[in-house]
């Protein structure tokens, strides 16, 4: 089971350098260890300079080496008091009943791992840009495509002005209107599509805010936002990277929805029963 700063670690990992990499997999494999080392005693085992470990402590939030020991040394003492669970990849020796187990053990790990992630400050500032803005439009291509809908579906039950395509020229034609007043929500797992960054410069340009769903702190995609809210997942065999990740992700909208809708109960109450009368005629 991953610990809190592992998460953290696999947030970050695909985009620093080899060197940062390097004190990563110490840190991955040796906790115990980095509790009784000064940073210069790390620095010197791993060959690098102390500027080096100063800095990826750094991209995990941490103001510095030392910061970061005191944490590591709480989740250290925490997971020695736990029981460990280890949850076993799939065997073709697995009966179907065994197979759903470990699949809904796998998402619930990785609803886990999110919700420790979860910075209240990027949460917050996720609401009040949404609660603030004039229109809302959630982009997402391929599989995040279906999470952009999702929301869409969500916040139409809501007061906000809301939109969402599933065409790509469409998205982007959309992206080039908006303005100041505006906000997008892009949903994209890699934070690296070309086309999830092409819809983020342009929104960007015209001024619009920007809030990203992502699973990589330092991807593209991350960097360019006003507001990133960060997805993770354990995954298991036979299940693409990403897919665990949706589940996250749609939780992640859940939330944004529960805390708009409370932000103004009357507007939101009157929101609902206009919705409400609105599909009551398919029934």
């Amino acid at each position: 089971m991953k610990n809190p700063i592992e998460v953290k670690i696999n947030t970050i990992y695909r985009d620093i350098s080899r060197k940062e990499q390097q004190v990563a997999d110490y840190i991955l494999n040796f906790p115990d260890q980095i509790i009784h080392q000064s940073i210069g005693d790390l620095s010197r085992q791993l060959g690098m300079a102390e500027s080096t470990v100063f800095r990826f402590c750094q991209r995990l939030g941490y103001k510095g080496y030392k910061e970061f020991k005191i944490d590591l040394a709480s989740v250290v003492q925490s997971e020695r008091a736990k029981e460990h669970v280890i949850y076993e990849g799939i065997t073709e020796k697995d009966s179907p009943r065994e197979i759903a187990q470990k699949v809904f053990a796998s998402n619930q790990q990785a609803l886990q791992d999110t919700i420790d992630l979860l910075d209240d400050k990027q949460m917050t500032a996720a609401v009040n840009i949404l609660t603030q803005s004039e229109k809302v439009i959630f982009f997402g291509s391929g599989g995040s495509n279906v999470i952009a809908l999702d929301a869409f579906h969500k916040f139409l039950r809501s007061p906000l002005n809301v939109g969402c395509n599933t065409d790509n020229h469409i998205q982007l034609m959309e992206s080039a209107r908006m303005g100041e007043q505006d906000c997008a929500v892009i949903i994209s797992h890699s934070g690296q599509s070309q086309d999830s960054l092409q819809i983020a410069g342009l929104a960007k340009k015209n001024g619009a805010k920007l809030i990203v769903i992502t699973s990589f702190l330092l991807s593209p995609l991350a960097e360019l936002s006003d507001c990133c809210l960060l997805s993770t997942s354990k995954e298991i065999d036979y299940r693409p990277e990403a897919l665990a990740t949706r589940l996250t992700q749609l939780s992640l909208i859940d939330a944004l929805y529960v805390n708009v809708m409370y932000q103004n109960i009357e507007k939101s109450e009157k929101s609902l029963e206009q919705i409400r009368g609105a599909i009551s005629i398919t029934k």
